[in-house]
C-alpha cells in the first residue's frame, strides 16, 4: 500500500473547486453578456438624465435672472413696453448657461409684465412670446402664478426640447424654467 503525502493531498484539493461541475465553466461569461446591455442602458440613461437635469437647472437659473432683472428695470426708460420685454427676454436667454441659441429645438421664451389693474399703455399686462423663431406680443400673463391680481410682477418662462437616450430607448422631452418676481423698479 502506497503512503500518501499529506502536503501533496492539500495542494491537489486546492486546485479542484468543490461544488463546481465542468459543465458550468462558461456560465459566468454567458451571464455577463446577458447583463451587459442592461447595465449599458442604465449607465447611458443616467448620463443623459444628468445632462437633461443640468439643462433644467440652467433654464431655471436663466428664468430667475431674467425675472429679477425685469423686476428692477424701469419701464419708462424704454419707448414702449414691447422694447422693455425684448430687453428682459434678451437677459433671460443670455443667463442660460448655453445661451439658448435661436437654433435650439423647441426653444420657447415668454416674458410678461403683469399688472391687470393698470390703466395706461405702459402699465398693463403684456407678454412677449417667442416660439419657433417667431415673436409675438399680446396681453395677459405667461402662466397662472397665484399671486394677487393688483400686484405688479414679471414672469419669465424659458423652455427647450432635449432628448433622453438609453441604447434602444430614445425620447424627446420639453424642459423649462419658470420664475416670477414682484416688480420693484423706480421710475428712471
Amino acid at each position: 500500500m502506497a503512503v500518501r503525502d499529506p502536503a501533496r493531498l492539500r495542494a491537489g484539493s486546492a486546485r479542484r473547486r468543490p461544488g463546481r461541475l465542468s459543465s458550468e465553466r462558461g456560465s459566468s461569461l454567458v451571464e455577463f453578456t446577458l447583463i451587459l446591455p442592461i447595465l449599458g442602458a442604465l449607465l447611458i440613461g443616467m448620463l443623459y438624465g444628468g445632462m437633461a437635469y443640468q439643462r433644467k437647472l440652467s433654464l431655471t437659473n436663466g428664468a430667475r435672472e431674467g425675472a429679477r432683472y425685469g423686476a428692477t428695470l424701469p419701464v419708462d426708460v424704454y419707448p414702449n413696453l414691447n422694447a422693455w420685454l425684448d430687453q428682459v427676454s434678451s437677459v433671460s436667454v443670455g443667463a442660460v448657461d448655453d445661451t439658448l441659441p435661436s437654433g435650439v429645438s423647441g426653444r420657447y421664451v415668454c416674458v410678461a409684465f403683469v399688472h391687470p389693474d393698470g390703466i395706461i399703455a405702459s402699465d398693463q399686462s403684456t407678454k412677449r412670446v417667442e416660439s419657433g423663431g417667431t415673436v409675438g406680443y399680446s396681453s395677459g400673463p405667461c402662466f397662472n402664478d397665484g399671486r394677487p391680481s393688483a400686484e405688479r410682477r414679471v414672469q419669465v418662462v424659458v423652455a427647450r426640447d432635449t432628448s433622453l437616450n438609453a441604447l434602444v430607448f430614445s425620447r424627446t422631452v420639453r424642459i423649462q424654467g419658470k420664475s416670477v418676481a414682484r416688480f420693484e423698479a423706480l421710475s428712471g
